[in-house]
């Protein structure tokens, strides 16, 4: 068995070696990056130390003509390369910059459906805020409902849902929706009774960490946060949610508190559902259309 001073020896020397290592690869990896433009360089240096010498000799030049070309054109290819190079530098340097300052993880494409199942599953606070729950949180999946409502469950979730009576509200249907909108005004209506009648069954302990409230302002985007994730969606102009891009940011970063930031505005001009709900009795045409 080898001493405890032994051991941390070997331990020293083998952060010293990994350091040593990290540090040929950095410096290798940037002699194989220079590598395409010192030669460049280099070629055009050989052709005109060839012409100044054969000048000032009085002689022919070493390098033929056809030599020529193809170390003009090994110039131009190492050119090339070494733009190439310095253009992919650059793009990881933003990329990294963009992470770092705005904490902003990717752009996920619109025909790309986030596994909601998956980040709620280990989430211990979920916020939503949505015109109708359609698309980026997908309220109407009745999985999805099942693991925000589950019960014994000690999640915390917040909902905020648009008010389909609400003035902001019909005319982004009227006027700025495609006219192949996902989820019209009853949609929206449906859903909000729906999600008060889940959470009127649950337990009063849970109810009280499940909060949905209504919000009457101009929708401007989606927003689901599960912990420190956020994933938020903007509405275009006659477009619907399945059109639009994803942007995936970290807690913490500029975009992310910005979306936070809006949430909280949104959350606090918003009213608790059982008041929109008292404000809102059933209609008599809606008694048998209950249903999501």
């Amino acid at each position: 068995m080898r001493s405890p001073l032994c051991y941390s020896t070997l331990c020293r020397q083998a952060r010293v070696g990994g350091t040593l290592s990290d540090d040929f690869n950095s410096k290798l990896a940037k002699f194989l990056r220079q590598l395409p433009e010192g030669f460049a360089y280099a070629s055009v240096a050989l052709l005109i130390i060839d012409t100044l010498v054969a000048r000032a000799f009085t002689r022919s030049p070493l390098i033929d003509d056809t030599s020529r070309l193809t170390i003009i054109a090994a110039f131009l290819a190492a050119l090339a390369l070494s733009f190439h190079a310095h253009r992919r530098q650059l793009e990881i340097m933003f990329a990294s910059s963009q992470k770092e300052h705005f904490g902003v993880e990717e752009l996920i494409p619109s025909s790309t459906s986030l596994d909601l199942e998956d980040i709620f599953k280990s989430a211990k606070e979920i916020r939503i805020l949505t015109l109708a729950g359609s698309k980026l949180a997908r309220l109407g999946d009745q999985t999805i409902l099942q693991e925000l409502g589950r019960v014994g469950s000690q999640k915390k979730v917040v909902i905020l849902l648009a008010n389909p009576r609400a003035d902001s509200i019909r005319r982004r249907y009227e006027c700025d929706e495609p006219p192949e909108y996902e989820t019209g005004i009853e949609g929206i209506e449906r859903r909000l009774r729906a999600l008060h009648a889940l959470r009127q069954a649950m337990p009063y302990a849970q109810r009280k960490r499940f909060e949905v409230r209504v919000f009457d302002c101009y929708p401007t985007c989606s927003i689901v946060q599960s912990d420190n994730e956020v994933y938020s969606t903007i509405y275009g102009y006659r477009l619907r949610g399945a059109d639009c891009p994803k942007v995936h940011a970290k807690v913490g970063g500029r975009y992310a508190e910005f979306l936070r930031t809006h949430f909280d505005k949104v959350y606090d001009d918003a009213r608790p559902l059982e008041n929109w709900i008292a404000e809102n009795p059933i209609r008599k045409k809606q008694l048998n259309g209950s249903h999501i």
